[in-house]
């Protein structure tokens, strides 16, 4: 494709970080640019969503490549105009495009990337949006806002998420053996949650689950596009490829490294779509995975009893040893838990280690006790009650007498 580089292109910034960033360009490409390369009269900051137009030049080293430079606010350049539609088509994603029919002058079709979606759709499909020309009756949105969109409106389509962790008093244990991990993914359009609890009795146990946490999290960019593009097809196959993935590398890991031979964790995650009504988990161990319906005061196991009791366990002495964990060996690996499951609207998630709503004291607290002080999260609604709801209530299990590590997960799609 030849570019002249005396030509201006328009384009939306879609991803800034500290040096550089990306722009995708209203003719469907995305191209790089050094923050270097960007100017404004008014000292606006580039942003993502930030309409501009650009040179497309080639890349200095890289044969074949091209690069915008000279990228400034489009708003200072002017060559654009707003227009009225309705959504014919939604793009899914930030690498497939979207339609909008124009309503208003000019008439025709504009292509959008949900990347340039300032709010999520509301019901009809109603939005206003910044085009620019693409080819004889097609244009290009920059900037897509929905009509009459409210702050109550997008707050409807944000995930809530709370977690706590909490150190138990068990003489044998110096640290806290548990990690998790609470984020959005993909933009905001998916949530992933996660919990893993270092083995007692193995050596730097403490070390196996934060390592469960870097793994996931390095490995998150690798399945957004997945997620993005085939979710609602293959979300078993994509969180089962996802946790074969992160006991891999965990294997890999603990193998350099001598020091750390005998770690080992269990580990549980979840990640589901925003406002969607399923979500996919697994699970190798004994966290454990509950619910919250719309309006119901009771936990529901996700991870039922027999589920654990599914999970390789050999017997040494008076106790059970779990075989099925983040560093079992692969034939052990095998017994591990993949599954998916439907969500109702407004229903909540919650992942928790095992001290939660196991045994860990003398004498034994009464199960009862520790659901009913769970079952007091079904009244938290908003996010800042919600985190104080989860911190509070590993206090309150603590105070029953709870001597093992506890962490709580809650995420509200």
């Amino acid at each position: 494709m030849k570019n002249d580089p005396t030509e201006r292109i328009a384009g939306v910034i879609v991803r800034v970080e500290r040096t550089w960033g990306m722009i995708l360009l209203q003719d469907g490409r995305s191209l790089p640019f050094r923050r270097e390369h960007y100017s404004s009269d008014s000292e606006r900051q580039p942003v993502s969503r930030l309409p501009v137009r650009v040179s497309v030049q080639p890349h200095p080293s890289e044969t074949g490549r091209w690069v915008c430079r000279n990228v400034r606010p489009l708003e200072e350049e002017g060559h654009a105009q707003w227009a009225d539609g309705t959504v014919l088509v939604e793009s899914p994603n930030e690498y497939a495009n979207g339609y909008i029919q124009l309503a208003s002058e000019p008439h025709g079709t504009a292509s959008y990337r949900k990347t340039v979606l300032t709010a999520p759709l509301l019901d009809g499909h109603q939005v206003r949006c910044l085009i620019v020309p693409r080819k004889i009756g097609e244009w290009f949105a920059l900037r897509v806002e929905p009509k009459k969109a409210s702050a109550i409106a997008a707050a409807t389509f944000q995930v809530k998420m709370a977690a706590a962790t909490r150190k138990g008093c068990h003489s044998a244990k110096s640290v806290n053996e548990d990690a998790f991990l609470a984020a959005v993914l993909a933009g905001g359009e998916f949530w992933l949650a996660a919990v893993a609890d270092g083995i007692s009795g193995t050596r730097e146990s403490w070390w196996a689950s934060i390592l469960c946490m870097q793994l996931l999290w390095d490995s998150r960019e690798a399945y957004e596009k997945e997620l993005l593009d085939s979710f609602d097809r293959r979300a078993t196959a994509i969180v089962s490829a996802w946790i074969n993935e992160i006991h891999e590398g965990f294997l890999t890991e603990r193998a350099r490294l001598d020091k750390y031979r005998e770690a080992n964790a269990t580990l549980t995650f979840a990640v589901g779509r925003r406002g969607g009504r399923r979500y996919a988990w697994a699970s190798c161990g004994d966290g454990r995975i509950y619910e919250f319906g719309p309006t119901d005061g009771q936990a529901v196991a996700v991870i039922s009893d027999d589920d654990l009791r599914g999970q390789r366990v050999s017997t040494v002495g008076a106790k059970n040893q779990l075989l099925t964990h983040i560093g079992a060996d692969r034939r052990d690996w095998e017994s591990r838990l993949v599954r998916e499951r439907p969500l109702p609207a407004g229903g909540r998630v919650l992942l928790c280690s095992d001290g939660v709503i196991t045994q860990r004291a003398d004498p034994p607290i009464p199960l009862l006790k520790k659901f009913a002080i769970i079952n007091s999260l079904a009244k938290l609604r908003g996010e800042q009650e919600m985190q104080e709801g989860v911190m509070k209530a590993l206090d309150n299990v603590a105070a029953l007498g709870e001597q093992d590590d506890m962490t709580l997960v809650m995420v509200w799609p």
